[in-house]
């Protein structure tokens, strides 16, 4: 966020910057290149995710969602240097 201030940055984080937010253990290539295909979180649909990442249903509901927050999480430090999210408030 202090970087993105120095340099005049405002408006949304791209996906590159929330990507790089994401531990490594989140898969984020593949849920990325799910999100490039269908545009939004919300479109994705678990059986596309199960098709990238060869997860089981379950898992990849709990990967989705995990990943979801995470990203939700990183753009709001990222574009406020707060966290606000809807759980939150």
């Amino acid at each position: 966020h202090e970087w993105r201030q120095v340099h005049g940055i405002v408006g949304s984080a791209s996906v590159a910057t929330l990507a790089a937010c994401l531990p490594a253990d989140a898969g984020s290539l593949s849920y990325l290149a799910a999100l490039a295909e269908v545009g939004s979180v919300e479109a994705l649909s678990i059986d596309r995710l199960m098709e990238l990442t060869d997860l089981s249903r379950n898992s990849a509901k709990k990967h989705a969602a995990r990943t979801k927050k995470l990203l939700s999480i990183a753009r709001s430090v990222v574009e406020t240097g707060t966290i606000t999210t809807s759980e939150w408030g």
